[in-house]
């Protein structure tokens, strides 16, 4: 009869490719391998189709209905082209999405620059948060003017309002 306690721990098997299940960095390069192979892959499904649209050019759109991909591999590939120069944005609008041509096909049509997401997110993001920072410091200014007993005590909450912001 055997003991669990007692009796030793059989070896492991180990799978098909001969390995025991540990993560080795050979399995990591290859995983990599991979999806940067499936990448470029993608990227070259997206230089096709703006190849074969010539100067009619693809939308965001176009490629999602051509591949049957989600919206973030298209605009991953889309926008890693953009940034490399090979495809352009022009500003013309075809179904409420921006066509894209290849830079030969753009002729005297106007572009927009590429900017990346968190360019965008950035400059959006701190002029709105700047923005609403100002309005929220008025507000309480306000307030406190609002709420003081005298102009003198309007004056010193004011003073010490902006003080406290400055910390």
């Amino acid at each position: 009869m055997s003991n669990p306690y007692t009796d030793p721990i059989p070896a492991p098997e180990p799978y098909a490719d001969g390995s025991y299940g540990q993560s080795t960095a050979s399995a990591s390069a290859d995983l990599e391998a991979d999806q940067h192979e499936a990448f470029a892959d993608q990227q070259a499904w997206v230089m096709t189709l703006a190849q074969n649209a010539g100067t009619f050019g693809i939308t965001g759109h176009d490629v999602q209905v051509a591949t049957g991909w989600g919206d973030s591999s298209k605009s991953r590939a889309m926008s890693n082209l953009l940034r490399d120069g090979k495809l352009v944005r022009l500003t013309e609008k075809r179904d409420r999405g921006s066509v894209h041509v290849l830079p030969e096909n753009v002729g005297d049509r106007p572009t927009e620059p590429y900017v990346s997401i968190s360019e965008k997110h950035y400059e959006r993001g701190h002029l709105v948060g700047h923005h609403e920072g100002f309005l929220v410091g008025l507000d309480r200014a306000f307030s406190l003017v609002d709420n003081a007993d005298s102009i003198g005590d309007a004056m010193i909450a004011l003073r010490r309002l902006i003080e406290n912001s400055r910390a």
